[in-house]
């Protein structure tokens, strides 16, 4: 089955015959991925036994794919997988069922896949910084290895695409990983048919040889339990001049909506209303925690931004079916605040998947009528799931 969007340059081919996928993503006429997988007890997803027929269906704007299988020899260990594909990446939410008493013989690769051609070099986004602070490293015929694994990873082939593989929101998941070895490790390993990156969340820890005539240890027993990781790819794409309009900075009301008077004097065919969401109004707590307990910008994961935020779209959509729209402050960043995901303490996560996500749903809102554009700064504006945001999303809203 094949995932794409009318009148654009890349396509998703998904088999119907077996678990996960995409089998490749082709932009423009080359293959830029394939064999997206994920790995457990030395086999890969594609031998899993289905539990169901894999389904495509839209939603919100986006292409949603979904399916669900298990390991033959432990039926209690299962995956479940959605992807989400927008205009120019997908996310992916991975659920991992370990049976119990089940033995992790093998190391657990989640979203692996091997980019087709010729790579040339990769920018490794640390937790904490921003691209800007990182340095581009060439790929030659070493594997390159990241213990701890970047928030991002951005790959250049040599025809000039990139392509952007970031964790999920949920980086304290990933540090997790199924409690047996921490932090996830991410690997770039150079081969005769393409660039491998491998992900793991888990690997055992070597075995003792036992002694003669007894059987060797099977080695670690995760918790029986669901673990589930979010990740996000994206490829780089066009982008188009944003025209000579005047950008007209739209002031809060008291009660912190935009002011309704200033939206509606609008001239939409020259004026371009500007939202900064980082002069909304809102208490420290909504805002990101650093580990040194400062605060800083608006933290995206947390439900009481975006419902602020989503307000204030709702005010604009309401203007009109047609327009341009800019969206200010909406960098990622990090954050230590655990009650941004319902938990409590202290929580590593960020929010660059939770900006696509609103982004996202802002399409759906405004309507294809509707151009927004989202600039970035401190190197941001490098990765194509940000470039890709003023795209429109592309399937049926």
């Amino acid at each position: 089955m094949t995932i794409a969007i009318e009148n654009t340059t890349w396509k998703a081919e998904h088999s119907d015959l077996r678990f996960g996928g995409p089998v490749a993503l082709v932009v423009g006429n080359a293959p830029l991925f394939q064999d997206f997988h994920c790995s457990m007890e030395g086999q890969e997803d594609s031998q899993f036994v289905p539990d169901m027929t894999p389904r495509v269906y839209h939603k919100a704007g986006l292409a949603v794919y979904e399916c669900e299988a298990h390991l033959a020899a432990a039926p209690g260990t299962r995956l479940h997988q959605v992807l989400r594909y927008g205009a120019n990446h997908f996310r992916a939410v991975y659920d991992l069922s370990w049976a119990k008493g089940a033995a992790m013989t093998a190391p657990v690769e989640v979203a692996s896949c091997t980019l087709v051609g010729r790579w040339l070099r990769v920018l490794a986004v640390p937790r904490g910084t921003t691209p800007d602070q990182a340095q581009w490293q060439p790929i030659g015929a070493e594997t390159l290895v990241w213990e701890d694994a970047p928030a991002s990873l951005l790959v250049e082939r040599e025809d000039g695409v990139r392509l952007e593989y970031s964790l999920g929101f949920d980086l304290w998941r990933w540090d997790h990983g199924l409690g047996i070895t921490s932090p996830s490790r991410m690997e770039l390993v150079p081969g005769a048919e393409g660039l491998a990156l491998r992900h793991f969340v888990a690997i055992p820890p070597p075995l003792p040889e036992p002694p003669e005539g007894e059987e060797a240890p099977l080695g670690p027993i995760p918790e029986a339990r669901q673990y589930r990781f979010c990740t996000m790819v994206a490829w780089s794409v066009p982008t188009t001049p944003s025209g000579e309009l005047a950008d007209v900075p739209v002031a809060f009301a008291a009660d912190g909506r935009l002011d309704t008077a200033q939206l509606r004097s609008l001239e939409l065919a020259t004026q371009v209303p500007v939202i900064d969401f980082q002069q909304m109004p809102g208490v420290d707590s909504f805002r990101r925690l650093a580990p040194d307990g400062s605060r800083s910008a608006f933290c995206w994961e947390c439900d009481r931004v975006l419902t602020l935020a989503k307000k204030l779209i709702r005010q604009v959509a309401a203007l009109g079916s047609e327009g341009t729209l800019v969206l200010r402050g909406l960098q990622p960043g990090f954050c230590q605040e655990a009650r941004h995901c319902d938990k409590k303490g202290a929580l590593p996560h960020w929010d660059l998947e939770d900006i696509v996500t609103f982004v996202n749903w802002c399409h759906a809102q405004l309507g294809p009528g509707w151009r927004l554009l989202v600039p970035q700064k401190d190197g941001w504006e490098d990765l194509p799931s940000l470039q890709g945001l003023s795209l429109p999303i592309g399937f049926d809203y």
